[in-house]
């Protein structure tokens, strides 16, 4: 509603019942002299008519949307119940920097040494015995560079 439609809405609820009636007699000898003059003149008992149709329309919003803004504060008052007030927090709670460095330490090692392996398995270079041994060949000899004592 409009701020003039609040207010006159307001002053309509604090006058008392001998105010109202007076209020109401008022608007009805409005209504019924404008009912005189549209009997007179059809194209204003027209007019006439339209104008008691728009208001009886707005009649029924006004008092709808009385009986929603009602129902609304009354569901308010008894629904939510404030029990501690909120608190502002005096840290972020996310992100975790130091899980998330760790993490990352402990991702980048785990990347390395798979790096590592899978390059050296790539490779087509038999370096080691067990090498050797996984592909079933015999072992002639097992050179060490720079020579050194044996074992």
């Amino acid at each position: 509603m409009k701020p003039d439609w609040k207010r006159l809405a307001a002053r309509i609820d604090d006058l008392s019942l001998r105010e109202r009636a007076i209020l109401f007699a008022a608007g009805s000898l409005v209504i019924v002299a404008l009912a005189y003059v549209a009997l007179i003149d059809p194209a204003l008992a027209e007019q006439f008519d339209s104008a008691l149709r728009k208001y009886r329309a707005l009649r029924d919003q006004i008092s709808s949307a009385q009986i929603d803004l009602d129902t609304a504060q009354l569901a308010f008052k008894h629904r939510y119940k404030i029990v501690a007030p909120a608190e502002t927090p005096t840290k972020p709670i996310k992100p975790k920097v130091p899980m998330i460095v760790g993490g990352g330490i402990v991702a980048a090692l785990l990347l390395a040494i798979a790096a590592a392996i899978g390059a050296e398995l790539r490779t087509d270079r038999i370096m080691q015995r067990w090498q050797v041994q996984q592909i079933a060949l015999p072992v002639l000899a097992d050179l060490r560079f720079p020579p050194g004592p044996s074992e």
